[in-house]
């Protein structure tokens, strides 16, 4: 799975199984459920969030810790020792032996001076009234101490990128104890939800606290229940009119019927094709769903690491001694190889059926 340039691409055949993840998308946020129990939550450029559940506790290590419930002994290296010294600790994660090792720890804001008092003030808000509703439940310092120094970091670009995905990391952690904070305004980090308003229509807004658990393709019944998929995460949402009540995501469209997803979450619309694993079949996104039959057009046969469509020649020439041989991809994937001696029709045929692969995504 790669994330890139605001969207993911998935690599993988899931034939026969269920897909083990499921996407969501909204105008800010990427979310990836995974069904082992990550998920992993990007604002499609700087920050990524990673989640794991409670079966994971005291079973996981790396740079974000053993998530024992002690963060006191969160710095064991890869040879799984204790330390306190965090540029030993981070040495030891690095991913290639011949990237140099650090020797100090770099500040930022001491290298861009001009910049400190510019983020102190910005970032300021995570300690302020605006979020004073979080405090008892999630200590607002490490986060402001990340966004100053992150916010002097970005020195070369990105600027607000960096401040704001600083500021909503807060708020998302206070979300997820239930703490919505109206913390965006038209000077500070704005969202324009009106941008994907259509011929005057206001059916977009944005909503910090996640969608109302509106009816979607993905939870039709607009049940407010994670079981069904529902994360509550910023951005914008459409108010659906009653002749299109269901959101679809990737499109962001509200639609009157929904199409049909596959297995690893792509969308399609009723009445487009879609590919399958199986030889001679052929699917398609119905009101019922996906619906596949036989259709011997589909039918292909693997012949020396090459894919051959039903009816296409593989080979054909002269054998030996006047005798000729064709080689023809037949029904259901079979192989069908004609002998005959060159410059006749009479035909010795053979038929060999082959164990077929395909790289196309399963429905």
């Amino acid at each position: 799975m790669t994330l890139e340039d605001g969207d993911v691409s998935v690599n993988g055949d899931y034939e026969g199984t269920e897909a083990p993840f499921q996407i969501q998308n909204n105008s800010l946020y990427l979310t990836i459920k995974v069904s082992i129990g990550i998920v992993l939550i990007w604002d499609k450029k700087t920050s990524l969030t990673i989640t794991i559940t409670d079966d994971y506790q005291d079973k996981v290590c790396g740079l974000c810790g053993n998530f024992d419930g002690n963060s006191n002994n969160d710095f064991n290296t890869r040879g799984h020792l204790t330390v306190e010294d965090v540029i030993e600790f981070g040495n030891s994660w690095k991913l290639s032996p011949s990237c140099p090792d650090i020797d100090d720890i770099v500040e930022p804001c001491d290298i861009n001076t001009h910049r400190k008092s510019w983020a102190e003030r910005q970032c300021s808000v995570i300690l302020s009234d605006t979020f004073k509703a979080c405090h008892c439940q999630v200590d607002p310092k490490p986060y402001y101490e990340a966004c100053v120094k992150d916010s002097c970091a970005c020195d070369d670009g990105g600027d607000c990128d960096c401040l704001c995905t600083a500021i909503s990391a807060y708020a998302r952690v206070c979300l997820s104890f239930c703490v919505c904070i109206e913390w965006r305004t038209p000077s500070r980090c704005p969202v324009f939800c009106d941008y994907f308003n259509k011929k005057g229509e206001c059916e977009w807004h944005y909503d910090a606290c996640g969608s109302k658990c509106i009816k979607t393709c993905r939870n039709p019944s607009g049940t407010c229940n994670e079981d069904k998929g529902v994360l509550k995460v910023e951005g914008c949402y459409p108010t659906c009119p009653s002749d299109k009540p269901y959101y679809e995501e990737f499109s962001m469209q509200c639609v009157a019927v929904c199409g049909c997803y596959d297995q690893i979450g792509k969308y399609y619309n009723i009445g487009e094709k879609i590919e399958s694993c199986t030889n001679c079949e052929i699917c398609e996104c119905t009101t019922r769903g996906i619906e596949c039959h036989y259709d011997v057009n589909a039918c292909y046969c693997e012949y020396l690491g090459k894919l051959y469509k039903y009816n296409q020649t593989i080979e054909s020439g002269n054998f030996m001694n006047g005798t000729c041989i064709t080689i023809v991809c037949g029904v259901n994937g079979t192989i069908i190889t004609e002998i005959y001696a060159c410059g006749t029709t009479t035909t010795s045929t053979t038929t060999t059926t082959t164990t077929t692969t395909t790289t196309t995504t399963g429905v």
